[in-house]
């Protein structure tokens, strides 16, 4: 079940991100709004962020710092109109880390989340009999995110190109992975739009996970472009002796309003 909600999660996070590039107000404020959602349905008016935080852990695997949770319990307040706060009586109290709410029935991803779901169950599924296609299908296998947490480094080249090989490893625990991923590439465009999206999601999730700050401030007249090795570097997954100055660079451009 645990598989099931992150496989769902990183395809609900790269859905959200369709003709968006703001991260922070598009994909992570509305992950926190459906666990406020979630939470005043459960009778409560009170709560903290360690609330939500369990409640995000819960619907999406996704463990975030406690003080970025409190930013997007802040983020959520700023999105709302006067007329809707007064409606759910949304108060934010002690900077984001306690809240009040009354009922909130919240609606507007739920088709985007479904779909999500609804997708990865068909690519587990698929990948379920790949494998046993292959081998004792009672033989205990990683599952796809776990493949994904691990081998973002392996994987970002296969999915920018057509028809590309995965760097194999010498662990072959995960040789049926990078089988099924090779096959539908090959021989399944639907799959492998999903599996792209898996890809995307997982990425976006590892952001959130490490507590990156990207809350848009004030623009200047600069823009960076951040290219695949950067964010993997920054994401700890590249050259590690690089990663604190990558850290140290992106902290740099965001004060700057770049």
């Amino acid at each position: 079940m645990k598989n099931q909600n992150i496989l769902s999660a990183y395809c609900f996070l790269a859905a959200l991100t369709e003709n968006n590039n703001d991260l922070y107000n598009h994909v992570y404020v509305p992950v926190c709004k459906r666990a406020l959602s979630k939470y005043s349905n459960s009778g409560k008016d009170y709560g903290t962020h360690l609330d939500i935080k369990e409640i995000i852990i819960e619907m999406y695997g996704i463990d975030v710092p406690e003080e970025i949770v409190c930013k997007l319990i802040r983020g959520t307040e700023a999105s709302l109109s006067r007329r809707k706060k007064e409606e759910i009586k949304f108060k934010v109290l002690e900077n984001g880390k306690s809240f009040q709410i009354d009922y909130w029935v919240l609606n507007d991803f739920e088709e985007k989340f479904d779909k999500s779901q609804r997708e990865a169950n068909a690519i587990e599924q698929v990948f379920k009999e790949f494998v046993k296609s292959k081998r004792n299908y009672a033989e205990k296998i990683p599952s796809l995110s776990e493949y994904l947490h691990r081998y973002k480094t392996r994987l970002s080249s296969f999915f920018e190109g057509e028809f590309k090989t995965i760097e194999r490893s010498e662990d072959e625990t995960f040789y049926h992975h990078v089988e099924f991923l090779e096959e539908i590439q090959r021989s399944n465009h639907t799959f492998f739009k999903i599996a792209q999206n898996l890809y995307l999601g997982s990425i976006i999730a590892g952001f959130l996970e490490a507590g990156f700050d990207l809350d848009p401030r004030k623009p200047s007249n600069e823009c960076f472009f951040l290219d695949t090795p950067i964010l993997l570097r920054a994401l700890d997954l590249q050259r590690a002796e690089e990663t604190n100055a990558i850290l140290e660079l992106i902290q740099h451009k965001r004060k700057t309003g770049s």
